[in-house]
C-alpha cells in the first residue's frame, strides 16, 4: 500500500515539475486572501516594457502576478491563463500603452474591461479584504 501511494505522490511530483518548467504551475496553489494576476502583453516586443512596469506597481499593490512572457501567441496565453484560474487576467497592447490604462478580464467574465491603473488596485484590494 505505501509502495503505490509513493509512486503516486513521486508521479504527482514530476507533474508538478514539469508544470513549473513550462511556466504553468502558478495562482492555483495561491494563498488564501490573496487576489492573482496575470499580465498578458500582446507582443514582447512593443510592450514588454510597459507590462514590467505595470507588474512592477501591482506587486507593490500586494497582487500576487505573474508576467506572461512566453513566445507563444497571445491566444495561446488567453487561453491557458482563463484555464488556470487566475482572478484577473490584464491584457496589455498599443492602446493600453499609449493610453495608459488596462485591459482586464475578471474570472468570473466573458469579456475585458478598461481601467485606469490605480482603480484596479483600488478593486483587487478590495476584493482582497472581502476574501
Amino acid at each position: 500500500m505505501q509502495n503505490s501511494f509513493q509512486s503516486l505522490n513521486e508521479e504527482m511530483l514530476k507533474k508538478d515539475l514539469q508544470e513549473f518548467m513550462e511556466g504553468r504551475l502558478n495562482s492555483v496553489q495561491k494563498e488564501e486572501g490573496v487576489v492573482s494576476a496575470i499580465i498578458l502583453p500582446h507582443s514582447e516586443e512593443d510592450h514588454s516594457e510597459f507590462a514590467a512596469e505595470i507588474a512592477r506597481k501591482l506587486k507593490q499593490a500586494g497582487v500576487h502576478l505573474k508576467l506572461d512572457e512566453r513566445n507563444l501567441s497571445y491566444e495561446q496565453k488567453l487561453n491557458e491563463a482563463v484555464e488556470e484560474g487566475w482572478d484577473y487576467v490584464v491584457s496589455l497592447g498599443d492602446k493600453e500603452k499609449e493610453y495608459y490604462y488596462l485591459s482586464v478580464r475578471e474570472k468570473s467574465a466573458v469579456k475585458f474591461e478598461f481601467f485606469w491603473l490605480g482603480d484596479f488596485i483600488k478593486i483587487a484590494r478590495k476584493r482582497r479584504h472581502s476574501l
